[in-house]
C-alpha cells in the first residue's frame, strides 16, 4: 500500500511504570525508534503485551501515510 510507515523500537518498562498506564496519569507513551524518529504512542495499544513483569521486546508500529495507527506487533 502506498504511504504504509513501519517503525521499529525496543520497549523496556517495569511493571511500577506501567502502573501509571493503568492509574491513567499516563496515556502517552513517547519512544525513539531505530530510524531515529520520536513518536507519541497511545498507551492503550500497549495493553496485550502486559505481563506480570511489565512489557519488553522489540516493536513495529504501522501508520499509514497520515501518520495513523495501523498495527503494532511484537517480533522479539
Amino acid at each position: 500500500m502506498y504511504g504504509i510507515k513501519k517503525y521499529h523500537f525496543d520497549l523496556h518498562i517495569s511493571k511500577d511504570e506501567l502502573m501509571r498506564v493503568y492509574t491513567g496519569s499516563a496515556q502517552v507513551l513517547v519512544v525513539r525508534t531505530y530510524e531515529g524518529v520520536t513518536l507519541q504512542l497511545d498507551a492503550n495499544h500497549l495493553r496485550q503485551f502486559t505481563t506480570m513483569q511489565g512489557i519488553f521486546g522489540k516493536f513495529v508500529l504501522t501508520v499509514n501515510a497520515e501518520n495513523k495507527f495501523i498495527s503494532l506487533k511484537q517480533v522479539a
